[in-house]
């Protein structure tokens, strides 16, 4: 998850990325919302926070409502604005998917099904519940984690005062 921040400094409109955190999902539907959390207290803006752009994903949905449920300062669904992206291109494949051949649904369906259930019977853990691969950030040894993480880290400081006097 890449958590960016806009703000006005001045009369320029200013953007920076705060953190990018690896949220693994199995651990628990409310895990977006705790690391979300987490980035607003290191930065100290958590009464300053305004909308959350995101997109339609359920566990978004599960994030901001967890977020409306911690923060009194945060009013959940109120400010949730859905990413006008991906809108446009979930109505783009719905347009598109009018036009696909029978036969190709039946056999992407089929393919899509048949990685599932090979999934199940490997106990895989690169591929998430649906039979799709998972990229993770780290290596065998978390080190790309690590050293991003040592990189932000500097910067997070540096963000973190000048925040203070948006």
């Amino acid at each position: 998850m890449a958590v960016t921040c806009q703000y006005k400094k001045g009369s320029a409109l200013e953007e920076i990325l705060l953190d990018i955190v690896q949220v693994r999902q199995r651990h628990g539907k409310e895990n977006p919302a705790i690391e979300f959390i987490k980035i607003l207290e290191e930065f100290e803006i958590i009464e300053k926070i305004l909308l959350i752009t995101c997109n339609n994903a359920t566990n978004n949905n599960v994030m901001i409502e967890k977020m409306g449920e911690a923060l009194t300062e945060f009013q959940g669904d109120c400010s949730q604005v859905r990413c006008f992206a991906h809108v446009v291109n979930l109505v783009a494949k719905s347009v598109i998917a009018q036009f696909d051949l029978p036969h190709k649904n039946a056999n992407s369906a089929a393919n899509h099904e048949k990685r599932k259930k090979q999934s199940a019977v490997k106990g895989d853990d690169n591929l998430d519940k649906d039979g799709y691969e998972v990229s993770g950030w780290e290596n065998d040894n978390g080190s790309d984690v690590a050293i991003i993480n040592d990189i932000l880290a500097g910067s997070n400081r540096m963000l973190a005062s000048e925040l203070k006097d948006v």
